[in-house]
């Protein structure tokens, strides 16, 4: 730190270092960034409350905001929307389930409201997923934020996340379904809404899953991996003997006694069996 500092101090007095002086900056620059990672220049910097640092035109901050308290609105904005439109698609199926008349009797414009609602019923796990992956990052980013961490290279993947939480929570979906036993009024069913919610949470959990049905149903097998006998070594099997049924035979040509003649005729059965 000392000669960090004083690496500074000549910088400011406009008094440029000469080269074992650079040098001996280098090594402890590089020193301090080993000892202090994954806090860097930058993520300190994105995360600090110095309105010098500030972005002054930035979404949802009128007098301006780091980078990380910037990208943590910007996450509950899109939480919000997420809820939003699980509250909606709640209260369509509600709604529509209280009323006997559903299509004609709550509006002049019926077949838009069942087209809402059919679309509300689509969204639902595809939001429940997206809304799982947006609680994982407010989570993770939050984390990186007190830890000083936070660096907006990240943004990228953070996006990334929150479509493939929506993604993996609509796919999910596919594997719900209802089963009834007999006359019984219950019905077991899975919630498409709590399963497109974890696999929002956790997509590796999905796309492993994915891999290991498509494993177990697809093997990977083909023509090049299969191991094919050679002809001479089928022909040298199927025109000679096996050792052992060669030396059964010369014992039971030479036995005088009947008893050892049977033993060894049964031997030679059984192996006369396997070929």
């Amino acid at each position: 730190m000392r000669t960090i500092k004083a690496t500074d101090d000549r910088l400011i007095g406009k008094k440029w270092p000469d080269a074992g002086q650079r040098s001996d900056f280098e090594q402890a620059y590089a020193k301090l960034a080993a000892f202090a990672a994954p806090v860097t220049a930058r993520t300190l910097r994105f995360t600090s409350s110095d309105p010098s640092h500030f972005r002054k035109s930035a979404f949802l901050a009128r007098d301006g905001a780091s980078e990380a308290t910037i990208w943590s609105r910007t996450l509950t904005v899109y939480t919000l929307i997420f809820v939003g439109v699980a509250l909606a698609g709640n209260m369509a199926d509600q709604v529509f389930v209280a009323s006997k008349d559903p299509i004609s009797g709550l509006s002049g414009y019926p077949l838009l409201l069942h087209i809402l609602r059919v679309l509300l019923d689509t969204a639902v796990p595809f939001t429940f997923g997206g809304l799982g992956a947006c609680t994982y990052l407010l989570r993770s980013l939050h984390d990186l934020i007190h830890k000083r961490q936070y660096d907006t290279i990240y943004n990228a993947e953070y996006m990334s996340r929150m479509l493939l939480g929506m993604v993996s929570g609509g796919a999910i979906a596919l594997f719900v379904h209802s089963v009834k036993g007999g006359d019984a009024t219950t019905v077991i069913q899975l919630s498409s809404a709590g399963l497109g919610f974890i696999a929002g949470y956790n997509t590796d959990f999905l796309f492993s899953a994915i891999e290991r049905v498509a494993a177990a149903i697809l093997p990977k097998v083909g023509i090049d991996t299969m191991q094919t006998a050679d002809p001479k070594a089928r022909q040298a099997t199927v025109s000679e003997p096996p050792q052992a049924l060669t030396d059964a035979l010369k014992a039971f040509a030479a036995a005088t006694d009947p008893d050892v003649r049977g033993v060894y005729k049964a031997v030679i059965d059984k192996l006369t069996a396997k070929l």
